[in-house]
């Protein structure tokens, strides 16, 4: 696959996500470090690395725009991005990415744990649309220990603060059990420090991500662990 067929199907992941927060009104919460600003950084760059000045201008405009302004300015990205690969053109990419990848290679199987859904949208497009991953999400411990034991994943990336219990807790229920003891996981925290990074693989995880992170950076950052 050339580099901007790639892009383009990168922006078709990422259309979905623009589309269901204008909807739902993210946008009205915009702040700095929040998902949606951190979309709009990593658009700003990648649209100058793959050639698409409409797609950095219009994201550059979000990402400096204040709450105020978000819901306007989201709306014209969401506009320039169906103008460079169309809707039904990106339908295409896709279908044809699919196709293609299938008799490549088996893609790796990823939990995402995460209590934040926001994350769990965005972590999960960039993911999928590299065409190495197939995703599955747990949004609190308990569902993530569930799946952990029904989708024998290939790896979790594990939020280090779960709103029902730690990262370490599951961490440690995985590890308890020999259906789940050699699965990887990375831990994915706003706390990646370098102090941190040598308590959580004392810990047991074999990397960490840090937050907030870069959507189109995710696929190679999780990647390489595994």
């Amino acid at each position: 696959m050339d580099e901007i067929t790639y892009y383009k199907n990168y922006l078709a992941g990422t259309l979905i996500a623009l589309q269901e927060s204008l909807e739902k009104g993210v946008w009205k919460i915009y702040e700095k470090g929040c998902p949606l600003h951190i979309t709009a950084h990593s658009l700003r760059g990648s649209g100058a690395t793959y050639g698409f000045p409409e797609i950095t201008e219009a994201a550059s405009a979000l990402e400096e725009s204040t709450a105020g302004q978000a819901g306007r300015k989201l709306a014209a990205l969401i506009s320039v991005i169906r103008m460079v690969i169309g809707v039904e053109g990106s339908m295409r990419l896709h279908a044809a990415n699919e196709t293609t990848q299938a008799h490549e290679y088996k893609k790796r199987k990823l939990l995402i744990a995460d209590d934040d859904q926001a994350v769990v949208k965005i972590a999960s497009l960039a993911l999928e649309k590299s065409g190495e991953f197939d995703v599955i999400a747990a949004i609190n411990a308990a569902e993530a220990v569930k799946l952990a034991l029904e989708e024998k994943p290939d790896a979790i990336l594990l939020d280090f603060m779960l709103s029902e219990s730690s990262g370490t807790e599951v961490l440690q229920t995985l590890r308890a059990n020999a259906q789940t003891r050699t699965i990887p996981v990375i831990f994915f925290t706003s706390r990646a420090d370098g102090l941190s990074e040598k308590k959580f693989i004392e810990l047991g995880a074999i990397g960490v991500i840090a937050k907030p992170f870069d959507p189109f950076a995710l696929p190679a950052q999780v990647g390489k662990f595994f």
